[in-house]
């Protein structure tokens, strides 16, 4: 069987983002396609006080190590452990059975399926490829001590991430579908990687200054939404962007202000929308190749709806 087209240009566009330490086999079937490797004196000590400030002797690693997964790989990879047998992952060689066949993940009764993935499979690759070496997982932790983290300030020492008026990171090469999965203090003397060097796709999105702006109480079918309140923020010809436009309550602008607020409010009404999904992110046109699946949508933004609720 011929490789898939769309998945190997998938591939290619994600080589910029891939350590080489990582070129494994039983790592790249995973979906943590990106990774980057930065030594402790590259961090900016601003960045890298609130590990410096725990409990976590930070000062006492060489290294730090930033994860992240693009596109539906790792959706596949972890969706795999609840029925190893469907031919679309035996086809395309998405796992070696040989690392999960013990493993038995279940997307509705685990609480957090991803980050207990992503977690395993670090360990495991640092038991076969770094043995011995002192680590220490800081992101994902869901026992204290807590403390605030930056992920996106690391994403954009790492060149991965802009700014995109719907508030979610974004790139010329995966557009706004990858996520931050891991951030690993290590001793290790991995090569430290190459800053990627890209601008912002925002800054020349295209738009048409003629296009109609939606009806934030009309949804994409033409259905009314009786939820919505009349008061809503006032239509403006200035919305241009796609995402701008796809956005029900007009709390996105071309400029980049957000009114979270307006987000907020419409999602936790029980007629939105936006519920279960971000209009304005899945109009984006940016690496429309990467984008997730909707079931993958939606698991995901049900998930940060419970915490609005």
């Amino acid at each position: 069987m011929q490789p898939d087209h769309n998945s190997l240009t998938a591939q290619q566009t994600l080589a910029a983002y891939q350590h080489t330490a990582f070129a494994t086999k039983d790592w790249q079937n995973n979906g943590l396609n990106m990774q980057h490797v930065f030594n402790r004196s590259a961090i900016p000590d601003d960045l890298f006080q609130p590990l410096a400030q725990s409990t976590l002797d930070a000062n006492h690693y060489n290294q730090v190590i930033l994860i992240a997964s693009a596109g539906k790989r790792l959706w596949q990879a972890l969706k795999h452990q609840l029925d190893p047998s469907p031919s679309y992952l035996k086809q395309n060689d998405l796992l070696d059975n040989r690392h999960f066949k013990n493993d038995h993940y279940c997307l509705d009764k685990r609480e957090h399926p991803v980050d207990e993935f992503s977690q395993q499979q670090f360990d495991r690759f640092m038991a076969t490829h770094a043995a011995g070496s002192d680590y220490k997982i800081v992101y994902p932790k869901h026992q204290p001590p807590f403390f605030h983290l930056n992920l996106q300030s690391f994403g954009e020492l790492a060149g991965w991430h802009h700014s995109s008026p719907f508030k979610v990171g974004i790139n010329i090469d995966v557009g706004s579908w990858f996520a931050y999965r891991l951030l690993i203090l290590a001793n290790t003397e991995f090569k430290p990687s190459t800053k990627v060097n890209s601008q912002s796709p925002c800054l020349s999105c295209p738009s048409s200054h003629h296009d109609p702006v939606l009806n934030p109480q009309t949804d994409l079918t033409g259905q009314s939404d009786s939820n919505f309140q009349s008061d809503s923020a006032p239509q403006s010809v200035q919305q241009t962007k796609p995402c701008v436009k796809q956005c029900p309550v007009n709390a996105l602008t071309d400029q980049g202000d957000y009114d979270w607020k307006r987000c907020f409010n419409y999602r936790k009404q029980k007629q939105s929308l936006c519920q279960d999904r971000c209009l304005a992110r899945m109009a984006c046109p940016v690496a429309e190749q990467h984008a997730y699946t909707l079931e993958q949508i939606q698991y995901h933004y049900n998930l940060s709806r419970k915490h609005l609720l």
